[in-house]
């Protein structure tokens, strides 16, 4: 098989650009429009052919790409979930004087 080549994706941030993949070793190529592409390593091709095929390509890159996928020469960074937001908080108001409560 090989090298693909770049395939355009879609992505409404217009953040990630192209993807490309080599099955032999299990790259994932990413263009981003910041600049230099970004090599991912030990991608499986499924997440690849996913990713591909996303009508959502940037959400669905950001959220199973780049967090689960290490940077080619960098070690993966642990993920840490952001802050709950808790539930708000809705206080009843004060009844006013002269109301009978039952």
């Amino acid at each position: 098989m090989g090298y693909r080549g770049w395939h355009g994706v879609t992505d409404h941030l217009h953040i990630l650009i192209a993807i490309s993949y080599e099955p032999i070793d299990g790259t994932l190529g990413c263009k981003f429009c910041t600049g230099e592409p970004v090599i991912f390593v030990n991608v499986p091709e499924t997440v690849y052919q996913s990713l591909l095929r996303n009508k959502y390509a940037g959400s669905y890159f950001r959220r199973h790409i780049k967090p689960k996928y290490a940077v080619m020469g960098e070690p993966l960074k642990p993920y840490v979930p952001k802050e709950k937001h808790s539930p708000k908080k809705i206080k009843a108001p004060e009844p006013e004087p002269g109301w009978l409560l039952f």
